[in-house]
């Protein structure tokens, strides 16, 4: 009985040092923004990864999949955080799903495989981290609002065409109206296709829809168009309704709506549908007429309007001189690709984008200025910070325009000579920085390797 006690109190004391040293090593964790929401409203989760050394390699977690949700992702970071006094380097990645069932919404738990090194190390070990899974209580479209225009977004809105704003038109014509929406905070696949109105005495005849989603780094937007054809065919004044198109404000907890104007058209009567009718059956009678061989005429064989000789000739010409420009291509493409995404995550890229929106609106121009400020070398990502570093008096007068704009609301005029003076100067006090593509790593030197 004692030594069946020795074993178990030794059992239970290996399993407390290795979840120890797990806690203290590497694991992951996965955050839901809410434990509840409505049918399509965004739910944000949150995937970490930290380790107590470093990454020796990209941290992969790839898509994650929702039963019963549409999963965007948005964006990756890699920080630090201080956990009991112990630093950890880790790496966020953000998904939004948006749920498109009600009942509950299951976020599986996660095997997620890193390389990171022992403490004291250098050297990369693959170890396998498990995220919990996490659950989000989807509820349907409240009582008194149509489910089939139920939709759940930040703002929504709408164009409409018609293609006659005469308000006349005469039987057998056809109106075609279009309808695009763009809402903000969602996905096209969660903008409910366009109920099209249904009046005696005229026939409508929906096109294909197209639908887009717009990604950043931080949000999302999308578009649905939709057009439908008209054809009258009694005369007569036809009004189509107003229509009144509703979205709900997951933030503000509101209602909002958009209201199309009700539109009139008066339909005269046509003396020339039937020739019209005639003129289509004799063109359409021509052109199988024109399509049929004559009997007994024969042609020579010819490929393209080639003989079969010229042809395998110049088949095999092309497809050589095709191998040879998609060989080049495929190189140039795979250089100015690289070339290409270096400069989109480069400061200069960062830097142009801010001086291109001098004329914008002010929130553009400041948010453009801080995401170059970003990718700077700085203490602190503001512009105290920089004029502190650089000394130049010329971005004190613009760190005052700021604060001008932002304490009292005064007019912004930012002087882009002065913004790239600043440049210049701080780029010339940073130092160069050792890069390496397979350190992932905020908080560990390289130097002891």
């Amino acid at each position: 009985m004692v030594k069946l006690f020795k074993v178990i109190w030794i059992g239970l004391i290996l399993v407390f040092v290795a979840q120890n040293a797990n806690a203290q090593g590497v694991f992951a964790s996965t955050t839901v923004s809410k434990s509840n929401c409505y049918l399509g409203e965004p739910v944000v989760i949150t995937v970490s990864v930290y380790t107590s050394t470093f990454f020796t390699s990209g941290v992969k977690i790839g898509n994650i999949k929702v039963e019963g949700g549409f999963v965007v992702f948005f964006n990756s970071i890699s920080l630090s955080k201080v956990i009991n006094g112990q630093t950890y380097a880790g790496v966020v990645k953000k998904f939004n799903v948006f749920p498109y069932e009600p009942g509950t919404l299951v976020i599986p738990a996660m095997g997620i495989t890193v390389e990171t090194p022992k403490p004291g190390d250098y050297k990369g070990v693959s170890q396998t981290v498990s995220t919990k899974e996490r659950t989000v209580k989807v509820l349907p479209v409240p009582m008194g609002y149509d489910q089939d225009e139920w939709l759940v977004a930040s703002n929504l809105r709408v164009t409409e065409n018609w293609s006659n704003n005469t308000g006349e038109i005469k039987v057998g014509e056809v109106l075609e109206r279009s309808i695009t929406r763009r809402a903000s905070g969602t996905v096209s696949e969660m903008i409910p296709p366009f109920i099209w109105d249904s009046l005696t005495g005229v026939s409508n005849y929906p096109k294909r829809s197209t639908v887009e989603n717009i990604k950043s780094k931080t949000s999302i937007s999308s578009k649905r168009s939709e057009s439908v054809r008209y054809l009258f065919e009694k005369e007569g004044v036809y009004e189509f309704p107003e229509r009144e198109l509703m979205w709900f404000n997951p933030y503000q907890k509101k209602l909002f709506k958009r209201t199309l104007k009700a539109y009139k058209v008066k339909v005269l009567p046509n003396p020339d549908l039937g020739m019209l009718e005639s003129v289509r059956d004799s063109l359409k009678l021509e052109k199988q007429k024109i399509e049929e061989p004559s009997e007994g005429e024969k042609e020579p064989l010819t490929i393209l309007g080639l003989s079969p000789r010229d042809f395998i000739i110049a088949a095999l010409v092309l497809l050589v001189v095709g191998r040879i420009v998609l060989k080049y291509a495929k190189l140039f493409y795979a250089k100015y690709k690289i070339k290409k995404e270096n400069y989109l995550n480069s400061e200069l890229y960062f830097f142009n984008s801010f001086v291109k929106e001098s004329n914008s609106k002010p929130e553009q121009k400041l948010s453009k200025l801080y995401l170059w400020i970003d990718h700077l070398h700085l203490t602190y990502p503001t512009v105290e910070c920089l004029n502190r570093t650089i000394k130049y008096k010329g971005l004190e007068d613009e760190a005052n325009n700021i604060s001008a704009y932002v304490d009292h609301g005064e007019k912004l005029n930012l002087n882009a000579k002065h913004w790239i003076k600043a440049r210049n100067l701080i780029l010339k006090l940073e130092q160069p920085k050792e890069t390496s593509s397979t350190w992932v790593n905020p908080t560990f030197s390289k130097s002891k390797s």
